[in-house]
């Protein structure tokens, strides 16, 4: 569009346009053309200079991010490649589209960035004998059964693997002192 004409549009002749060219209609006095670019000069930083930013079309933007795996850029995440866009080109999504293709750059994502989640490994939880230890399973509320039941309590010997399921009309903390658990080799309280 600047580049066709020295002298801003009037609104009527950007009002059937899409809404990108009504976006940059909006900041002509910042758009100038250098080597028969279309760029836009912008504060990056207050009290530096202004930046000249080049408008970049739709079918080049990839080729744009993909250019901080360069010599100049390198692979410094999602803050550091915002930095390098920012202060070289401008499009409408340059933020989203930047972001998007970061998590996706398998070079960005071959290591790991940020703090580790403080987690220790899995521990096994053995049993030495039947009724030593049990997994106790509690789901609901589930739609009310023909018996009134809406938890279903699941009791599983860690040792035997035999398993034990019972249908509940309240919640556990109403339950668990009357309820007993009954395996093949006895009653546990």
């Amino acid at each position: 569009m600047r580049l066709d004409s020295a002298q801003k549009p009037s609104l009527d002749e950007v009002m059937t346009e899409s809404e990108l060219t009504k976006r940059i209609w909006n900041q002509w006095e910042q758009l100038e053309v250098h080597d028969g670019l279309d760029n836009r000069r912008s504060e990056i930083k207050s009290g530096e200079p202004d930046a000249l930013q080049l408008l970049v079309p739709r079918r080049s933007i990839q080729d744009v991010i993909r250019s901080h795996e360069g010599a100049t850029g390198g692979n410094f995440g999602i803050k550091r490649t915002m930095d390098q866009v920012k202060g070289r080109f401008y499009w409408s999504a340059w933020k989203d589209d930047t972001i998007r293709f970061c998590q996706t750059c398998p070079n960005c994502n071959e290591y790991h960035r940020g703090k580790l989640v403080r987690q220790g490994p899995l521990q096994p939880v053995l049993a030495g004998s039947p009724n030593e230890r049990y997994y106790i399973v509690i789901t609901g509320p589930h739609p009310k059964s023909e018996r009134g039941n809406m938890y279903i309590l699941t009791c599983i010997d860690a040792f035997t693997k035999t398993n034990q399921v019972e249908g509940l009309h309240r919640t556990i903390n109403s339950v668990l002192g009357k309820w007993r658990i009954i395996s093949e080799t006895g009653t546990v309280d």
